[in-house]
């Protein structure tokens, strides 16, 4: 699937430490959203899994709210350590309108 997913209520979406920018989702006690590329696999893939702490973070399945799987850049506890946490955010896009 591609597009945006509702994740189930056990994920924190947090903004990475990362060049460039990019989201990571934690099991957690908060819900967030997440988006899937719809364009520039290959280019998404490299930047999601190239720099900063790479071997902590990678694509893994999640659970989405209705229950179904979808992959997302989930992250070990080290990868979020530096991190923002921006599941209030609901979502990428919205944090980072925030943020300019």
């Amino acid at each position: 699937m591609i597009g945006e997913v509702q994740t189930a209520a056990t994920y924190r979406l947090y903004a990475l430490d990362t060049q460039p920018p990019k989201p990571g989702y934690s099991v957690s006690t908060a819900a967030g959203r997440r988006s899937s590329p719809s364009s520039g696999t290959s280019r998404w893939l490299h930047s999601v899994t190239s720099g900063h702490a790479a071997a902590a973070h990678g694509l893994r399945p999640g659970r989405a709210r209705d229950g179904s799987l979808h992959v997302g850049f989930q992250c070990e506890a080290i990868a979020i350590e530096t991190a923002t946490d921006i599941t209030e955010y609901g979502g990428w896009r919205a944090y980072r309108a925030s943020v300019g």
